[in-house]
């Protein structure tokens, strides 16, 4: 048989052993009085939980705590779009790049009549969509407008891990 301990004996009370389990600690209480007077404190405990009152939760407990926890951070990390749009400007200078490549094409002598078609008619498309754009992008100023916005984006990176860094220390001051 197993070691007697206060586990197995809550199992037995509880109902959760099977025919055999139960057969050996039975005869090896029969045998053991100090294990007997452990099984009936344990009964006795288990009556006096199940006789117990217990008390109810308030219905509204959760929202409470909620509310407690969004208080606590500032308003500005709640509702900071920064992100929102420094994504939209990275996506529309990747538009801007993508046309500019694209308008810029020449076909060579070498390639077949169907990718020239197929390259003149996204060339068409561009130049009818996009085509104020890439007369921006497509002067001599160029590269100081790819050199401002990697400038950007580097301060925003660095803006963006040190908005998160305060964020954190915040929170683990609220959390502990």
């Amino acid at each position: 048989m197993k070691q007697i301990n206060d586990d197995l004996l809550n199992k037995y009370i509880d109902g959760e052993l099977t025919r055999q389990e139960i057969d050996e600690l039975e005869y090896f209480i029969s045998t053991d009085p100090s294990s007997l007077e452990k099984l009936k404190t344990l009964k006795m405990v288990d009556e006096v939980l199940k006789k117990m009152q217990r008390d109810k939760a308030p219905a509204n407990v959760t929202k409470r705590v909620m509310s407690q926890i969004t208080s606590a951070i500032p308003d500005k990390y709640n509702k900071n779009h920064f992100f929102v749009i420094i994504i939209s400007f990275f996506v529309l200078t990747i538009i801007g790049l993508l046309s500019y490549i694209l308008t810029s094409y020449v076909p060579s002598q070498n390639t077949s009549s169907y990718s020239n078609t197929v390259i003149e008619k996204i060339n068409l498309f561009i130049l009818s969509g996009v085509g104020q754009f890439t007369s921006i992008i497509g002067g001599n100023n160029f590269h100081l407008i790819v050199a401002s916005i990697m400038l950007i984006v580097m301060f925003t990176i660095y803006f963006l891990f040190e908005s998160h860094k305060s964020f954190k220390k915040k929170l683990d001051s609220v959390v502990h």
